[in-house]
């Protein structure tokens, strides 16, 4: 099982010290509301991706704005940074006391922009103690964005921790289970987390990263949803996709095929024919939505 930290400002961290204590991943804390950006993120984000750490990023709801401008800010700023890496996670932390009201409609809205910006997956920050109140259920938040890291500090197993209203526990990705853990690189005491159901993923597919896949698919669902009108005053002269998007298609389908070349050469066994199907798969269920 798989432990590892989520840092702001306010935690002192050798990130060099972490991974050399074989942490795999690290969270950091990057924007909160619609223009607050954590000081340290730039740097601990870029250093974390050039020590091979798998990265997720947060953003701490102000539920009082509207959450598209919350996620413009938040993506903005991790794109000043680097971007989003094929190994990395978006991260909506919803916790703000003084907006419970409206969290669940900033969750909708923020995740609502994230697709619409091409990051149809993510997750959701938050504990029963919040989620409860606010009233923040699965279907407040796009589809690809239902999945749970909990905050639970109580003594339930990981299997047993009371969830918020309409979660599932194949929801649950991770657990903060602690905020007092002593961490190689960290001064002090620091949040600790357990990875419940690896977002990283163990299969070749899931290797290649859900939100990489996720945005490709889309621009292959776009690219063939594109009419052109062959002649405004007629339908039946409408003449399809044009074929500067079938180029466009032809190009990321090109680019998923890179992409699992190089997980090829990359060392291990890769079943192509499992590997097109899922890509088959994949693609026909993106293209019936």
């Amino acid at each position: 099982m798989t432990t590892w930290a989520d840092v702001s400002h306010w935690q002192m961290i050798d990130l060099r010290a972490y991974a050399a204590a074989g942490h795999d991943r690290i969270a950091c804390k990057a924007t909160e509301g619609s223009g607050y950006v954590d000081p340290t993120f730039a740097y601990r984000w870029r250093l974390a991706g050039q020590l091979g750490l798998a990265r997720l990023a947060y953003h701490f709801a102000t539920a009082a704005n509207r959450g598209a401008d919350d996620f413009d800010h938040f993506i903005g700023t991790v794109h000043a940074a680097g971007g989003v890496g094929p190994r990395d996670l978006l991260c909506l932390d919803s916790e703000d006391p003084a907006g419970v009201s409206r969290a669940d409609d900033h969750a909708r809205e923020f995740t609502a922009r994230a697709v619409a910006r091409g990051y149809p997956s993510g997750c959701l920050y938050t504990g029963r103690w919040y989620a409860n109140p606010a009233n923040l259920q699965p279907d407040d938040l796009a589809p690809g964005w239902r999945r749970l890291w909990i905050s639970d500090y109580g003594p339930a197993p990981d299997g047993q921790i009371p969830l918020p209203d309409g979660w599932t526990r194949n929801q649950v990705i991770a657990r903060q289970y602690t905020s007092t853990a002593t961490l190689p690189g960290i001064t002090g005491p620091a949040d600790a987390n357990r990875t419940l159901i690896d977002w990283l993923g163990k299969d070749p597919i899931m290797a290649l990263d859900q939100q990489y896949f996720d945005r490709k698919f889309a621009d292959v669902q776009n690219g063939l949803a594109l009419i052109i009108w062959g002649d405004d005053r007629d339908d039946t002269k409408d003449i399809g996709t044009h074929p500067d998007n079938i180029q466009r298609v032809r190009k990321d389908l090109a680019d998923l095929a890179a992409k699992v070349g190089g997980l090829a050469a990359s060392g291990g066994t890769v079943d192509v024919d499992a590997l097109a199907e899922a890509v088959a798969d994949k693609l026909a269920a993106r293209m019936a939505q």
